[in-house]
């Protein structure tokens, strides 16, 4: 894999924990300011990631990368992300930004249970 794709021209993954959940938990406790600029930063966050998905797929045709561009992401994040990648997503948000599921659903760390390995799907079913 080419050093030639900087980590800013890759659509990161933060869409994280849904953003609604948050911003009930900030209503609940009175802070409407801090639920607004949650709910403002989720709906910047959706641009930031759709430009990423673009640039992503631009960068990897300009240097002419094979495979698909899920797929050169996977090994871009395998070989820099030394982490885990772990739920809850806002899938919903990804989507609208065009992070479909094969974008990072691949890249999740599973968990264990009872000694075996819980598959993506799984996962994603529990949260």
């Amino acid at each position: 894999m080419p050093h030639c794709l900087f980590l800013s021209s890759i659509p990161s993954l933060p869409l994280s924990t849904p953003s609604n959940l948050h911003g009930q938990r900030l209503l609940r406790a009175g802070d409407e300011a801090s639920a607004d600029t949650l709910r403002k930063n989720a709906k910047e966050e959706e641009g930031h990631v759709a430009a990423g998905i673009k640039w992503f797929g631009f960068l990897k045709d300009a240097r002419h990368l094979e495979g698909s561009p899920e797929s050169v992401f996977h090994a871009y994040v395998k070989d820099r992300h030394k982490g885990v990648i772990l739920p809850p997503f806002n899938d919903e948000a990804r989507r609208r930004a065009g992070m479909r599921d094969e974008w990072y659903l691949p890249l999740v760390t599973p968990k264990k249970e009872g000694g075996r390995e819980v598959a993506c799907e799984e996962m994603k079913q529990t949260t």
